[in-house]
């Protein structure tokens, strides 16, 4: 191998790896611009009042039938009251109770839930289903921090 044939074997060598090294970068520069200034895990808002506890579930968002002939989407966001000594233990219980509101949203229509018996009713039904998934928890009551529904 003479000294041609080296430094062009050595010129190849250094153009496949300067695109590496760049592509290895722009990787490393885009996860860290990603991570700054966001939380990986969001922790959950819990305030107590009185040996009452507040626990503040994520913004629910989904899809649901808004009228007879279109669907939009249904944010929620909903606050359980447990007592103060429950308020660890309910943490377990978040991708259940999440997963039970969507199922029990999914079955009424917008419609029904348009004045304030409505939404006394929807409270007391939504208490209902939480408490049948919480098991020994018991929720003590619910508080609607937002109910938005777009078309």
């Amino acid at each position: 191998m003479g000294f041609i044939e080296r430094s062009r074997f050595v010129r190849t060598r250094k153009l496949i790896f300067i695109p590496i090294a760049y592509l290895a970068f722009l990787a490393i520069v885009t996860s860290a611009s990603y991570y700054i200034g966001h939380d990986i895990v969001k922790k959950p808002v819990k305030s107590t009042i009185n040996g009452t506890s507040f626990y503040t579930l994520p913004i629910i968002s989904m899809n649901t039938i808004v009228s007879k002939t279109g669907r939009g989407e249904l944010r929620l966001g909903v606050n359980l009251e447990v007592g103060a000594d429950d308020i660890d233990r309910i943490e377990n219980y978040v991708p259940f109770i999440v997963e039970r509101i969507q199922t029990y949203m999914n079955r009424i229509s917008v419609e029904e839930i348009r004045n304030n018996p409505a939404l006394r009713w929807l409270r007391n039904d939504l208490l209902y289903e939480i408490n049948k998934v919480t098991g020994p928890i018991r929720i003590l009551g619910i508080r609607l921090r937002e109910l938005v529904v777009t078309q």
